[in-house]
């Protein structure tokens, strides 16, 4: 059996995840439980790059399509 280990979520970078996500064409809020797991993924995702050194572009504050 594989032993995985999730990192804590960093607070200023799920609001970032909030924030995209809310900007999206929808009502903010609108598909409730659905959008933390989106944030929760994106927030994963991004710290995954950067451990591994792979820039988003978040880090100079550019947005992605």
């Amino acid at each position: 059996m594989m032993n995985v280990s999730i990192p804590p979520i960093r607070r200023e970078m799920a609001e970032q995840a909030r924030a995209y996500i809310d900007q999206l064409t929808k009502p903010p809020g609108s598909l409730g439980r659905l959008e933390d797991v989106a944030a929760t993924v994106m927030v994963n995702e991004m710290a995954t790059f950067a451990s591994a050194g792979i820039s988003t572009g978040e880090e100079k504050g550019e947005k992605q399509a």
